[in-house]
């Protein structure tokens, strides 16, 4: 019994640890607004599997904290929030970085069916943040970001 117990608490801590943990791998980014700079650190997406799994599973994501997906090339892109357990704000990025569309506050899809966020244009960069971010600070098309 005792071992069945151990196990048991053995997998919810390391379940636990994996939804709480943070990465390792963290870039700082600067939005510039036309009224202030903002610094953040972003997980970089670049492969296809890491743009596939990109914030998924994630139970928050911090203020400061974000995921910047890389393109090789300009393309249309689309995302879907897919076994996503947070809403998100989708920056889509040209390839000087420049904001060209912002999607506010995407709600997580909990069903077969979910709807897709997709550029009107071919972007570069993809920048995934906490729901509300570009409302509260004011982020706009045309603003632009930094890798630092």
């Amino acid at each position: 019994m005792r071992i069945i117990i151990a196990s048991i608490f053995t997998v919810l801590l390391a379940g636990f640890t994996l939804a709480y943990s943070q990465p390792t791998d963290l870039y700082e980014i600067q939005i510039v607004t036309e009224e202030d700079r903002y610094n953040l650190m972003v997980e970089k997406a670049v492969t296809l599997e890491e743009k596939a799994e990109g914030l998924m599973g994630r139970w928050r994501l911090p203020v400061d904290r974000g995921m910047l997906f890389i393109y090789k090339r300009p393309e249309v892109v689309s995302f879907w929030m897919k076994n996503m357990r947070i809403p998100l704000d989708i920056l889509y990025l040209d390839t000087d970085m420049k904001i060209t569309q912002i999607e506010h506050s995407v709600p997580p899809c909990r069903t077969e069916i979910c709807n897709s966020y997709g550029s009107l244009q071919p972007v570069q960069y993809v920048l995934e943040l906490q729901s509300g971010f570009s409302r509260r600070h004011d982020v706009q098309v045309g603003d632009y970001v930094i890798q630092k």
